[in-house]
């Protein structure tokens, strides 16, 4: 058995990871909201609605990047149903290290940056109940996908679900403290402790 090697590494080559070479971005942007929560951190009625636009400009040329982010919030009794969906659309010239990014709070269950594109769509879902006092519970769960410009959003969609705990940590401002566990496609998951809803 003879194993050969040819390949070496040459001081200052950014040609293995071109994705990876530094970039320095400069932009302006416009942004609406129209904002009607009854609570920014734990809403159980009202809704958002967040369109952002921005022109980006690098050493190679320019990018644009906008998304619409919509959140709508119904009551229950003791409780509420909430209902989120994210658009991204970035440019072709976009550094890698400035792409939508799937996963974290807003794709419970997938390790945020495992997935990027220039595309990114999800919806999700939750269902928040209280128990007793100050202890409540979630069940979440939806799809989403990250694609480079020509593939199908549905090509790959990458689902998820989960449970959590909620405590209420500020009577007052109505603030939770929330504890996660979800699971995604391919075996991923993962916890989450935070204060605030994810959405």
């Amino acid at each position: 058995f003879h194993e050969q090697r040819n390949f070496s590494f040459l001081e200052g080559d950014t040609g293995l990871y071109k994705t990876l070479a530094p970039a320095r971005i400069a932009g302006i942007g416009w942004t609406f909201l129209s904002d009607s929560r009854n609570n920014q951190l734990n809403a159980t009625s009202g809704s958002m609605v967040r369109l952002q636009v921005l022109l980006n400009r690098l050493s190679g040329g320019t990018f644009p990047k906008w998304q619409v982010d919509f959140r709508r919030y119904f009551p229950l009794k003791n409780g509420a149903i909430a209902f989120r969906g994210l658009y991204q659309q970035s440019g072709r010239l976009t550094p890698f290290f400035d792409l939508p990014l799937y996963g974290g709070d807003a794709a419970r269950g997938y390790f945020l940056g495992r997935f990027r594109g220039q595309t990114l769509a999800l919806l999700q879902t939750e269902y928040r109940y209280k128990i007793y006092r100050r202890w409540g519970f979630a069940l979440f769960g939806g799809a989403g996908n990250t694609i480079q410009t020509g593939e199908s959003l549905l090509g790959s969609v990458k689902p998820n679900a989960g449970i959590g705990i909620r405590f209420t940590a500020d009577r007052a401002a109505n603030v939770n403290l929330r504890l996660d566990y979800a699971l995604g496609s391919g075996g991923q998951r993962g916890f989450y402790i935070a204060f605030g809803e994810a959405f």
